[in-house]
């Protein structure tokens, strides 16, 4: 196993005080996010991010030209950003504004 797959498999078997339902979203939000990370790695014209998810100790890095743009905010509404879904309005971009991204798909 990888380690966040480990990481997040001990937590579902410990319990973690959260219920299975709420570790069970954790883990598919998580695995969505690596999925979309490792297509946008292969894009073109994808600028350097640390993507971070601020309800969780989820952190991903897309390599790129430039010096990183650290993006903060909940999983989903990163997932919603990086996939083109949504515009970004919740998260937050350091130095900002947000990048805009190539489609994933």
């Amino acid at each position: 196993m990888y380690p966040d797959a480990e990481r997040r498999a001990a937590g579902i078997e410990a319990g973690a005080g959260r219920s299975l339902t709420e570790q069970v979203a954790d883990l598919l939000r998580a695995d969505a996010m690596a999925d979309v990370i490792t297509v946008l790695a292969n894009r073109a014209g994808v600028p350097a991010l640390v993507v971070t998810a601020t309800d969780g100790r989820d952190e991903r890095i897309l390599p790129g030209p430039g010096d990183p743009v650290r993006v903060t905010g909940p999983r989903t509404r990163l997932l919603g950003w990086l996939t083109g879904r949504e515009a970004g309005a919740a998260l937050r971009a350091d130095p900002g504004p947000l990048a805009p991204l190539p489609a994933w798909l």
